[in-house]
């Protein structure tokens, strides 16, 4: 994926490029000295043949996954296809998308995992209540 294109076109230059895991530079358990990915269309070609995989890539997206979902979709194709790779891009109605797509279809679009239509009250609610829970091996 080329990562600067994406925090240039879909975040409006409003980013910073990361690697493949969720944790960032602002927090305090960021592990230091971790190469930051450049993209690299003939690497990606050459684990892609490696991996034996033919033909397209279907790649579930919809509006309601995240601001710019499917634009990124899109970019996500445009980056694969230098790489040889067939991403096949398919726009899900909003309607049903976090029960019938993300986390039950194999390829889909989220921000790490968080539905954006649960609304900031529920992110705000959810580690007080965590911490009201007995955890289940606790004496």
């Amino acid at each position: 994926m080329d990562r600067e294109t994406l925090v240039q076109r879909i975040l409006g230059g409003y980013g910073k490029v990361g690697n493949d895991f969720p944790i960032n530079d602002t927090y305090a358990l960021f592990p230091e000295g971790i190469e930051q990915r450049a993209y690299d269309p003939d690497k990606a070609a050459f684990h892609y043949k490696k991996s034996g995989h033919s033909g397209p890539v279907l790649l579930r997206t919809s509006d309601v996954a995240f601001p710019g979902a499917v634009d990124a979709a899109v970019l996500y194709q445009e980056s694969a296809k230098k790489a040889g790779i067939e991403i096949e891009v398919k726009r899900e109605p909003g309607d049903g998308y976090w029960t019938n797509v993300w986390n039950v279809q194999p390829f889909s679009t989220s921000l790490l995992g968080r539905p954006s239509d649960a609304g900031p009250d529920v992110f705000d609610r959810l580690p007080l209540e965590r911490r009201l829970e007995r955890h289940p091996l606790s004496a």
